[in-house]
């Protein structure tokens, strides 16, 4: 066996085998990481217990790296003891969208593939359309299983729940507009689909316990509802 072709055969173990850790060029450099697929790329971050995974647009999951470690690279981006580089300043489930691309580019598929990936599958007028009616259909079915009344779909609402949804591209995930105007009746999460905005507000107890009128939340009426590509929101309205 040459040279040449045993190193071949060593970069392909890694790439498919168990662990793998990452170059001082990454984010993730120094935390082991397990990868299941070397070529698709991965477009979600989550974990559950103390198993963190990237995962793919239909759900494969991707490779696995421990939720501790998970922990400690964001906390290296948060005191800037990371290699130099332009580290972002992140919020809630903008994370999920940083692992992915960090994910990506560990292996070697370059940055941006997540959302060339996403823009190519999603985002289409038809496919938006659809997410919106999961969401208001996932809302209301939540809703009347807790004996609250459903939420009347209002237009007005639904138009301005895009333009805020658009925005969130600029401000990230906070209710304040990028006019400095905060927003005191709305819910927003980061998602790849409606399914994913919902169940992330069920797991938050303020988000839940807007969108079902408990602990004292107002009692809405009316909602507008929008996805877009960076994450999905709900307006409410009396």
């Amino acid at each position: 066996m040459t040279r040449k072709l045993f190193i071949a055969i060593l970069i392909i173990a890694l790439l498919a085998g168990s662990t793998l850790h990452a170059s001082a060029a990454n984010a993730l450099a120094g935390i082991n990481i397990n990868i299941t697929d070397a070529t698709t790329p991965a477009t979600m971050f989550g974990f559950k217990g103390n198993t963190a995974s990237f995962t793919s647009t239909d759900g494969r999951i991707l490779g696995t790296m421990s939720v501790t470690d998970m922990n400690a690279v964001i906390r290296k981006v948060g005191n800037g003891s990371l290699p130099p580089g332009n580290w972002p300043q992140l919020t809630g489930m903008e994370w999920s969208n940083w692992f992915a691309d960090e994910f990506n580019k560990l292996r070697g598929l370059g940055d941006g593939v997540r959302e060339s990936v996403l823009g190519a599958e999603r985002f289409t007028d038809e496919w938006i359309e659809i997410e919106i009616a999961e969401l208001i259909r996932l809302v209301n079915q939540e809703r009347e299983k807790t004996g609250m009344h459903r939420l009347e779909i209002c237009d007005e609402l639904m138009d301005f729940a895009m333009v805020r949804a658009r925005e969130l591209g600029e401000t990230g995930l906070t209710h304040v507009r990028p006019n400095g105007v905060r927003m005191t009746n709305e819910v927003a999460t980061r998602g790849n689909t409606a399914e994913d905005a919902f169940n992330g507000w069920m797991n938050s107890p303020p988000h839940r316990r807007a969108m079902l009128g408990e602990g004292g939340f107002r009692l809405w009426n009316r909602m507008g509802v929008a996805v877009y590509r960076h994450g999905a929101i709900i307006v409410f309205e009396r």
